[in-house]
């Protein structure tokens, strides 16, 4: 999928999302020749992951559940400058 600038109704300028495949390899490869009008895919995609994962609650959820998490593991200790040197 790319975005390219269109004329829409009425010679307005639009963004669209299009298919790369149809770009690059021509009509045989894919069917589709119309974009998804770039504002209305943003602003569905932006609307469904709002309500989903990143909504603020379920942010909030899962960043303390990260936190107790870190909180649980040893920490890592890394081996000193010396062990890395040749004898």
């Amino acid at each position: 999928m790319y975005f390219r600038k269109s004329t829409g109704r009425r010679g307005r300028p639009t963004m669209q999302y299009a298919c790369t495949t149809r770009r690059e390899r021509g009509e045989e490869a894919c069917s589709n020749r119309y974009g998804a009008p770039a504002k209305e895919l943003t602003d569905a995609i932006v609307a469904s992951l709002t309500k989903g994962p990143l909504n603020p609650t379920t942010l909030a959820a899962v960043t303390t559940q990260q936190r107790k998490a870190a909180r649980r593991r040893p920490r890592r200790s890394w081996p000193s400058a010396t062990a890395w040197t040749r004898t």
